[in-house]
C-alpha cells in the first residue's frame, strides 16, 4: 500500500447509505401507517442496492461517472 495520500484512490465511506438503510428499516418495521411502511421497504431496498454496488465496485461515488455505462455529467 502506498502511504502517499495524493496517490490513494478516493472512496466514499458507506456510513451515509448504512444510516439511511437503518432509518428505512426501522420505519418499515415500526410505522403505524401501512403505506409508509411499504415506501420505507422500497427505500431500504434501494439503499441495499447502493451498498452492494459500492462493495462490488459498480458505483464510484464522487466520480463524474459514478455508474458504469452512463455518460459523465
Amino acid at each position: 500500500m502506498n502511504d502517499n495520500a495524493e496517490q490513494q484512490p478516493l472512496t466514499a465511506a458507506p456510513s451515509y447509505p448504512k444510516a439511511q438503510l437503518a432509518k428505512a428499516f426501522v420505519t418499515a418495521l415500526t410505522h403505524e401507517d401501512a403505506d409508509t411502511r411499504r415506501r420505507a421497504e422500497v427505500r431500504g431496498q434501494r439503499w441495499r442496492e447502493v451498498l452492494a454496488g459500492m462493495a462490488a465496485g459498480r458505483l464510484s461515488v464522487g466520480s463524474r461517472t459514478p455508474v458504469d455505462g452512463f455518460p459523465a455529467w
